[in-house]
C-alpha cells in the first residue's frame, strides 16, 4: 500500500528528471534545445507517485513554492555539475522551471529565484521560467512585476499550458508587451491537449495566429508523425521554427542521461536512449 504524503513531505524523496525539447527547423531537421525540470515523488524506492496528485496535495499543504525553489537549485546543479565533469561541453541552453501560482504571487519571487540558485558561474539566461496560463487568475499586477523583475535579471519566459485557460490571446499579448518594452523574447508552450487535437484533426491553424505574433513556439505532446506537418507549415515562415516536447520523441531523463545526450549532442551523434521500460530507482532519477 502507498504512503499518503505526509502534510511536512519529505523532500529527500522528491527527485528530479530532465525533459528534452527539441526544435524542428524548416528543414525537417530536429535537434536539441532545452530541458524542463520535472519532479517526482517517491512512495517506494521505484515507485513514481501520480505527478498531479503530488502538486494537488502540495497545494493542500503550502508547500508547493518549497518544491518550486528545490527544482531551481536542482537546475543550478546539474550546470555545475556539467561544468566539473565536462568543461569542453557548450552550456548554451536553458533548464526550464514552472513557478506555481503561489510563488509568482510573492512580491519577493525573483529575488528569491536568484537566491536559489546560489552561483555566479550560472548565468540567469540558462534557468528558464514557465508560467502557468491560469496564473494570471489572481494577483494580476504582482505577477506582471514579477515576470517583469525576473525577464530583466535575463531569465527566459514562457507561458505553460497554452490553451487550456480563458483569454488565451489577452494573456499572451499582454505578456509579450511587457517583454517586447524591455527588447526580450516570448515563447509560449501550446498544452499537449491543444497539441493533439490539432494532430487529430490535422489543422494547425491554431499555430499561424501564434507565429503571426512573432512569439517563440513549444508544442507539448507533439508526436514524430507531425514532423511533415511542421514541415510544411515552416516552409512559408521566414527565420521560423517550432520547439517539440513530448515522450514519444524523448522521454525524460536522469541526471547522467541528459548530461551524457547533451555531449553527444554537440558532437552530432546523439547516443540511443536507455529502455524507457527499465525500472527507474530513485537515486538513479535525481538529477
Amino acid at each position: 500500500m502507498k504512503k499518503p504524503l505526509e502534510p511536512e513531505f519529505n523532500i529527500d524523496l522528491i527527485g528530479y528528471v530532465l525533459q528534452p525539447i527539441l526544435r524542428v527547423s524548416p528543414d525537417g531537421q530536429v535537434n536539441f534545445n532545452n530541458f524542463e525540470i520535472l519532479a517526482r515523488e517517491y512512495v517506494a524506492d521505484s515507485d513514481v507517485r501520480d505527478p498531479n496528485r503530488m502538486i494537488d496535495d502540495l497545494e493542500k499543504f503550502g508547500e508547493l513554492s518549497r518544491l518550486d525553489y528545490s527544482m531551481l537549485q536542482s537546475a543550478g546543479r546539474f550546470f555545475r555539475h556539467l561544468g566539473e565533469n565536462q568543461p569542453n561541453t557548450s552550456k548554451n541552453f536553458n533548464i526550464n522551471v514552472n513557478l506555481s501560482c503561489r510563488t509568482l504571487a510573492d512580491p519577493d519571487c525573483a529575488a528569491k529565484v536568484s537566491q536559489s540558485i546560489k552561483d555566479k558561474s550560472i548565468d540567469a539566461q540558462q534557468i528558464g521560467i514557465e508560467i502557468l496560463e491560469d496564473s494570471f487568475d489572481d494577483d494580476e499586477d504582482i505577477i506582471l512585476k514579477n515576470i517583469r523583475d525576473l525577464a530583466l535579471a535575463g531569465h527566459p519566459i514562457y507561458i505553460d499550458d497554452f490553451g487550456t485557460g480563458e483569454s488565451n490571446m489577452e494573456r499572451v499579448n499582454k505578456v509579450k508587451a511587457l517583454l517586447d518594452s524591455l527588447g526580450k523574447t516570448l515563447t509560449v508552450k501550446v498544452d499537449r491537449s491543444v497539441t493533439e487535437a490539432m494532430q487529430f484533426d490535422n489543422d494547425f491553424n491554431a499555430l499561424f495566429e501564434l507565429i503571426d505574433l512573432d512569439v517563440d513556439l513549444v508544442l507539448e505532446g507533439a508526436t514524430p508523425e507531425a514532423l511533415a506537418f511542421l514541415q510544411i507549415i515552416l516552409s512559408g515562415q521566414n527565420d521560423t521554427s517550432i520547439a517539440v516536447q513530448g515522450f514519444k520523441f524523448l522521454r525524460p531523463m536522469t541526471g547522467l542521461e541528459a548530461a551524457q545526450y547533451v555531449l553527444a549532442s554537440q558532437q552530432d551523434t546523439p547516443p540511443p536512449l536507455p529502455d524507457a521500460s527499465l525500472t527507474r530507482t530513485r537515486n538513479a532519477y535525481t538529477v
